[in-house]
């Protein structure tokens, strides 16, 4: 009995000193990181990483909680983390970061995958912060905020990424886990969207343009974002957006389409070494506008634009699978994966020669448009 009862008294004991959060911190002795940006020095071999850090000072209910950008540099992105630590009185906390910006510079440099890898070891970071590419000189550039722009910029990034495949479908949406396992599969490839800044109304905005391709993590070439849209069909991850097709006749008549619903389906068939993969698409959509004067009210005139953006399509995808095979000399459609997914054996044979192997598949391309809704003019 009283063994039973100094057992109940060590373990009381030892519950009380196991109670609570080993490691806690209050939010008055952290500095809460939103976003950061990385650049690199190829001279002096030291990475810069700008963070972008809520600025709760003077903030009141009113007005929109405002940041404020602190910049360190180290040899590696672990060292610049720490130093960043002299010029700021609290630590940095990276649990709350929303959106890595790189550099074009160190992408070509240096490629992505050791950055993406210490933000994946780090264990405050969240593997599913979105990654985004800048076009202009340096990252850090994308992460200041305009002069008129109040808020955190690294939200407005963030909306900018995950809203474009509701509304333009122009580039990928990809997280830090996404790129690590891309680069990964067999065939070594990723697309991340790429940002620049435009002039608009005397300010300087943000925009997506286009995706930086990376192959087996080197930098391969941009994706312009009307091809961009074709990839996210192909890999099924279209969600919506618009199709602005050309008369045949009358190149400056347009009509626009907006799309409801997009399958697509990669099939592939070898004969002796010959590759062929079939592409068939499929496309719901509505007339949005139509400067091509086409008589939505017939049938016939109906059938004519639905076969003229099928057409224009399948243009389109033969464009892209071009582009991928011979200007970026990389499978950015992933067909390889469909054969090591289908036919691991037959993978297995040509998988290591498949860089050689890809740019001479055939591609055969067939669309189908089917125009629900012609709409009306009141």
């Amino acid at each position: 009995m009283l063994r039973r009862l100094a057992a109940a008294v060590l373990t009381l004991a030892a519950l009380v000193n196991l109670c609570g959060c080993w490691n806690y911190r209050g939010l008055d002795q952290l500095s809460i990181v939103v976003g950061l940006a990385v650049d690199y020095d190829k001279e002096s071999r030291l990475y810069r990483v700008s963070y972008e850090v809520v600025d709760l000072s003077g903030t009141n209910k009113e007005a929109a909680i405002q940041s404020k950008i602190i910049t360190s540099s180290g040899e590696t992105l672990f060292e610049a983390g720490r130093n960043a630590k002299k010029k700021e009185a609290d630590r940095l906390f990276l649990g709350s970061a929303q959106v890595l910006i790189l550099s074009l510079d160190l992408v070509r440099e240096r490629g992505v995958l050791d950055v993406i890898e210490w933000f994946l070891r780090d264990a405050e970071c969240r593997e599913s912060m979105c990654v985004a590419i800048s076009q202009e000189k340096t990252a850090e550039e994308i992460l200041i905020s305009s002069e008129n722009m109040s808020g955190m910029m690294s939200a407005i990034l963030r909306e900018i990424i995950m809203e474009d495949n509701e509304v333009t479908s122009s580039a990928p949406h990809v997280e830090l886990f996404q790129i690590y396992n891309d680069l990964n599969t067999p065939v070594h490839c990723v697309a991340i969207p790429a940002l620049r800044r435009v002039k608009a109304n005397d300010s300087d905005v943000t925009e997506l343009n286009g995706s930086a391709i990376l192959h087996h993590d080197k930098y391969m070439g941009m994706l312009p974002p009307e091809l961009g849209k074709y990839l996210l069909i192909l890999q099924n991850e279209f969600k919506s957006g618009l199709i602005t097709v050309a008369m045949p006749d009358k190149p400056e008549d347009l009509a626009t389409l907006e799309v409801f619903d997009q399958k697509a389906k990669i099939d592939f068939k070898r004969d002796g070494d010959q590759l062929a993969f079939d592409i068939k698409t499929m496309t719901i959509a509505a007339v949005m506008e139509n400067k091509s004067y086409v008589n939505l009210m017939e049938r016939d005139q109906v059938a004519y634009l639905e076969d003229v953006a099928e057409r224009h399509i399948e243009e389109k995808i033969r464009e892209l699978v071009y582009r991928s095979q011979h200007e970026y000399k990389t499978d950015i459609v992933k067909f390889g994966e469909i054969i090591y997914k289908r036919d691991k054996k037959y993978w297995d044979e040509i998988g290591e020669r498949w860089d050689e192997i890809f740019p001479t598949v055939q591609v055969n391309v067939t669309s189908t448009v089917e125009i629900q809704n012609v709409g009306f003019i009141k």
